[in-house]
């Protein structure tokens, strides 16, 4: 729910997430939009299709999320295209290396 919330500012925000991978450092590339905060499922579903129809012989979507997997609507339209869907659990790994 946080984040949703944060996702409110974002126009008025442009340096709120800090990803200059998207926009670049002084938001060269564009302006950040809520659909970069918080895509819809057409638009997930947009850009997951094209990733699939440029990628080659693609069986499976693995789905982390911290809320809405989306796994029976994702599951639904990707069954057509013979592409199982699963929910990949978010894990956190913590390295801890001491030098003696």
């Amino acid at each position: 729910m946080n984040h949703v919330r944060a996702c409110e500012f974002i126009s008025n925000s442009p340096n709120l997430f800090a990803a200059p991978q998207c926009l670049g450092y002084r938001n060269e590339r564009g302006k950040p939009t809520i659909g970069m905060c918080l895509p819809t499922f057409d638009l997930i579903l947009l850009h997951l299709k094209r990733v699939i129809r440029n990628g080659k012989d693609i069986k499976s979507v693995y789905v982390a999320s911290d809320s809405n997997y989306m796994i029976d609507e994702l599951t639904n339209v990707l069954s057509r295209l013979d592409i199982s869907v699963y929910r990949q659990s978010i894990i956190v790994f913590v390295i801890n290396t001491q030098y003696h």
